[in-house]
């Protein structure tokens, strides 16, 4: 695993039945991150970070959208912008 060769031990394991897109995850500095929840991450996933102590910052922030829940959406404004 690319983890071990960065020499980083594992703080905890989340369970498969929630989503989470690693784009979602923000950490703005040592103290405060940030996850967008949504289409690709679920708020599900977010509590069980928070209640499992695994955020790694002081602060965390969930930045619930709920307006695109639609990957077809998504997809069209991803490529329309290119």
């Amino acid at each position: 695993m690319f983890y071990e060769s960065l020499k980083q031990k594992v703080i905890g394991e989340v369970p498969e039945d929630t989503r989470m897109e690693g784009g979602d995850f923000f950490v703005l500095n040592q103290e405060i991150s940030l996850l967008g929840v949504g289409l690709r991450s679920k708020i599900e996933r977010a509590i069980y970070l928070m209640e499992n102590d695994l955020i790694g910052t002081k602060y965390f922030g969930v930045v619930n959208d709920e307006n695109d829940l639609d990957q077809i959406v998504c997809t069209w404004i991803q490529y329309s912008t290119f």
